[in-house]
């Protein structure tokens, strides 16, 4: 049933807002630091709840 399952988009995207905060808020200032989500890729069908979801990260410090 929809109601009762996870949705990886949404998963997927407050993981996203959060990963956004890491340099901010928790590398010191002065540290060289790029977090970088350059995809995110889940499903095929506009109407239906994916099995999955995919992020591309890049990290550099």
């Amino acid at each position: 049933m929809p109601h009762t399952a996870v949705d990886p988009v949404v998963l997927a995207s407050s993981i996203v807002r959060r990963l956004q905060t890491v340099v901010s808020r928790e590398v010191e200032p002065g540290t060289f630091a790029v977090l970088t989500v350059g995809s995110l890729t889940a499903g095929a069908k506009a109407n239906i709840i994916p099995d999955s979801a995919e992020l591309l990260l890049n990290i550099r410090t």
